[in-house]
């Protein structure tokens, strides 16, 4: 099955980000990930012939730090949620998250949304939950997730788009 992985552009990245890395590849130092950088979906070996060439929405843009960013990090208003059902290691997902935008980024406004995509549909009464270090510091020792999860809702696009909470974090932020 093929699958459509490009991603629309939110315009040019203009913002210097404020997290330091090298240009220059190979040099033992962590690299900024160029927008040009890609990884293929499919890596079972097993199927490809050994040449082949792909076209660009047949692959992945790669994650990572960018020399550019969208958006002034004192202005970002963030959210974290965790969806899905559980597995090991959320809390610590959630704990790197809210360090590294607090600490390498900048951003104080940090919003934890409780119980996955459920969280954010108009008929879940549990408020979000403000993140900071202090709050996630030792959220590594515990087992779950302390946003909860749900695997419900992440259909209901609209809805989660455009439910209470995403105009209690934007009026809040």
């Amino acid at each position: 099955m093929d699958y459509d992985f490009r991603i629309s552009a939110l315009g040019e990245a203009k913002i210097s980000s404020p997290i330091s890395y090298s240009q220059v590849r190979g040099d033992d130092l962590a690299n900024y990930v160029g927008d040009d950088e890609m990884i293929i979906y499919n890596v079972d070996v097993y199927e490809q012939p050994a040449e082949r060439s792909y076209r660009k929405d047949q692959l992945m843009e790669k994650a990572g730090p960018r020399e550019k960013i969208y958006f002034s990090p004192g202005h970002v208003h963030a959210a974290i949620l965790t969806c899905g059902g559980l597995c090991p290691g959320l809390n610590d997902v959630v704990r790197s998250i809210t360090r590294c935008l607090w600490y390498r980024y900048g951003v104080r406004r940090i919003t934890g949304i409780r119980f996955g995509y459920r969280g954010l549909l108009p008929e879940c009464t549990e408020p979000p939950v403000e993140l900071n270090p202090e709050k996630v510091d030792d959220i590594h020792k515990l087992g779950g997730t302390v946003l909860g999860s749900s695997r419900g809702g992440g259909n209901r696009t609209e809805d989660l788009v455009t439910g209470p909470k995403i105009w209690w974090i934007r009026s809040n932020g």
